[in-house]
């Protein structure tokens, strides 16, 4: 909630903070939780954050594999993608994909949040 700056490297999932609720319910229902519902809140409550009046600035770089990985189906996923293109058009936004192409990176050992 105090965080002014905001950056993350996802290899698998879109970044929590910018996932759509069925997107979110999708990704949950993988785990292990009696509290699903709860999860899920909590998830959506922690996204506020980025609507708040002087939200953090923040700044994800997604693997390319993430666009591909069809998360709860294709109406999840397509509905997701235009959520995130929202948040790209937002000044305090960043959102890059890096692409396969890239090949061998630094970051090849998993996400990270900073």
């Amino acid at each position: 909630a105090q965080a002014t700056y905001i950056s993350t490297y996802q290899v698998q999932l879109i970044h929590g903070l910018l996932q759509t609720e069925e997107y979110a319910r999708a990704v949950l229902t993988t785990g292990v939780s009696d509290d699903l519902d709860g999860l899920l809140a909590g998830r959506m409550e922690r996204r506020l954050i980025l609507e708040r009046e002087q939200p953090p600035l923040a700044w994800a770089v997604l693997d390319e594999a993430v666009l591909h990985r069809p998360i709860g189906g294709q109406e999840v996923m397509r509905n997701q993608l235009a959520h995130l293109l929202e948040f790209s058009e937002r000044r305090w936004m960043r959102i890059q994909v890096m692409p396969f192409s890239v090949g061998q990176h630094a970051s090849l050992d998993g996400s990270f949040t900073a």
